[in-house]
């Protein structure tokens, strides 16, 4: 059972650099884990499985170590070795040197770890509700009576009426149906019908939809459950027996629905899902009691939306500190308890970008969201079921992945390139740096003119251009681009780093000095290009960006250390084999 629940709108889902693998976090009503496979081959615990760092792991120590965390890893683990644990055995020495410098005690480490904590802990606890929900057969009896019409189903006809959007004569010389006669048509299918016309003979006469015309319209028997637009089904169940509803439009057509007979299911068929329904509700009313109770209400707006508060009256010389900036000041109650600009500011550490953003834009449900996850989760942690599995190992693997990731980032804020570096990179990489000086002529094709008009034109200009024309005089004379024709072709100079179709750089930058270029085919044209002359960048141009650029070569480097460090041995292939 899944039971429609989540909080994650307000604290969102954090993404992690190493967390390559997707760990899915088992649901405390998924089925149990089946047997491991009877043909692994057996292995005793003390079989040393793998190396790393030359230091060998028997299986046990794997399987101890893994075990700490949720069973999907060692699926993953099975299915490719050697890169998993590569990515773990990092993990792991990544989490124990953020550890030493106390990263999940710093700020924003500690709140991102926190974040994805409280959202998990505070949807167990509301699993937890849901495991103990109890209903009695006179109680489900009760809830399927006052929810009878769940159970409903109709026995429909229907005329389907089609047309054509945006519609053109075909090959005949004949237009398709418009909208406007598929309205016309079915509105007068609804008269005929309502003054006591035939629906069978109606349908098959006049029904597009050629499975149910067949039939007579006969079409379906349809449940409120069922995956149809909420439109038709509105239309429907509306409908007494015997009824004919008016056009009901579905792109591309219009439907003209008769009830032809009503089905309720009897308690005995439906009691297989009703405890399942009968628990949905009370988590449902369970939640929106507590939304209720955490409604807050906003003392001081302007602390969520940045505003500056009214100019305070009073004295001329009095400066009180404006409400929103007195960190003792009651900006909210919540739960009929009054919490300050301070203490606010501390449940709000562990939202991250876009929780902020929705408590800036919508403060009240955002809050109420806030404190219910902060409460669900101290709920869950007084319950103890933090300590139970899966859920430690879940917790377990936001811990190692908001450590790592923690660390990741701290190794890329240290990363720095000193000055003599700078130019070193900047003479190895001229490359990077390279500019063309580019006149050209576009022969343009579209309404005026054809594609391969163009083309031949361009293929033309080309071979007089290479065989010594003027490129200033042909480009006047030819060329579709007014400002570059009126300057000789001039177009621009063109860098590596130019936002720039590809193609064309690949084009321009192939060219030596003097050269001119096949036609290059481009939505508006065919452009040929002349390159007049080649120059880098100084130094002084691109220091900025270089700086960037060095610090990404060393963290990429850093990072494939860690791949080559961590990477091991594996001695045992057999005992990773399912």
């Amino acid at each position: 059972m899944k039971l429609c629940f989540s909080l994650a709108v307000i604290l969102g889902a954090a993404t992690f650099a190493w967390a390559q693998t997707p760990v899915t976090v088992p649901s405390p009503f998924q089925a149990p884990a089946p047997p491991p496979d009877s043909q692994k081959p057996a292995i005793s615990p003390d079989t040393v499985v793998l190396t790393v760092e030359g230091k060998p792991l028997t299986a046990k120590e794997l399987e101890d170590w893994l075990g700490q965390y949720p069973a999907q890893l060692k699926d993953a683990v099975a299915k490719n070795p050697e890169l998993e644990l590569t990515r773990l055995f990092a993990m792991r020495a990544l989490t124990a040197e953020a550890q030493k410098r106390k990263l999940d005690q710093i700020s924003p480490y500690k709140e991102a770890i926190d974040s994805r904590v409280r959202s998990y802990l505070a949807n167990i606890a509301v699993q937890d509700v849901a495991t103990h929900v109890q209903a009695n057969d006179e109680e489900l009896k009760a809830y399927y009576e006052l929810h009878k019409d769940q159970y409903q189903s109709v026995k429909i006809s229907a005329i389907y009426v089609n047309y054509t959007p945006n519609p053109k004569a075909g090959a005949d010389g004949k237009m398709p149906r418009t909208e406007l006669e598929a309205k016309a048509k079915a509105d007068d299918l609804v008269k005929q019908l309502r003054a006591g016309g035939d629906f069978s003979k109606l349908a098959t006469a006049n029904s597009d939809d050629v499975e149910s015309a067949k039939k007579g319209g006969d079409y379906a028997t349809i449940r409120k459950s069922d995956n149809y637009p909420q439109q038709i089904k509105d239309a429907i169940f509306k409908l007494k027996d015997g009824e004919i509803s008016d056009p009901v439009k579905q792109v591309p057509g219009f439907y003209i629905f008769k009830v032809t007979a009503r089905i309720t299911q009897p308690l005995s068929e439906v009691q297989p899902t009703l405890f399942n329904q009968v628990r949905q509700a009370r988590v449902d009313e369970f939640i929106k009691g507590m939304q209720k109770e955490l409604a807050p209400k906003i003392e001081k707006p302007e602390y969520f939306t940045g505003a500056k508060p009214a100019a305070p009256t009073g004295p001329a010389n009095a400066t009180p500190i404006p409400p929103a900036a007195d960190p003792n000041a009651v900006v909210a109650t919540v739960g009929g308890k009054g919490y300050t600009a301070k203490e606010l500011d501390e449940y709000m550490k562990i939202l991250p970008p876009q929780g902020k953003a929705a408590m800036a834009k919508e403060p009240e449900p955002s809050l109420t969201s806030l404190f219910m996850i902060i409460r669900l989760s101290d709920e869950a942690r007084k319950r103890k079921l933090d300590l139970e599995s899966p859920n430690k190992e879940a917790l377990n693997m936001f811990t190692l992945d908001g450590l790592t990731n923690a660390m990741v980032v701290e190794k890329r804020n240290e990363l720095e390139g000193a000055p003599a570096e700078t130019e070193a990179y900047y003479k190895n990489h001229q490359d990077q740096y390279e500019m063309a000086k580019v006149s050209a002529v576009l022969v343009s094709f579209g309404a005026n003119r054809k594609e391969e008009e163009a083309k031949s034109k361009a293929d033309d200009l080309v071979k007089q251009l290479r065989g010594g024309g003027d490129f200033a005089a042909i480009a006047k004379a030819n060329s579709d681009d007014k400002d570059s024709a009126g300057k000789g072709g001039e177009y621009a100079t063109v860098r590596r780093s130019d936002k720039i179709a590809e193609a064309t750089k690949k084009v321009v930058f192939a060219l030596k000095a003097g050269e001119v270029s096949d036609p290059v085919k481009q939505p508006n044209g065919f452009y040929i290009f002349k390159v007049t002359s080649k120059s880098v960048q100084p130094l002084a141009e691109v220091s900025a960006t270089i700086g960037p650029a060095i610090k990404q070569e060393k963290f990429n480097l850093w990072m494939n250390g860690l791949q080559t460090q961590y990477k091991p041995k594996i001695e045992k292939p057999e005992y990773f084999k399912k």
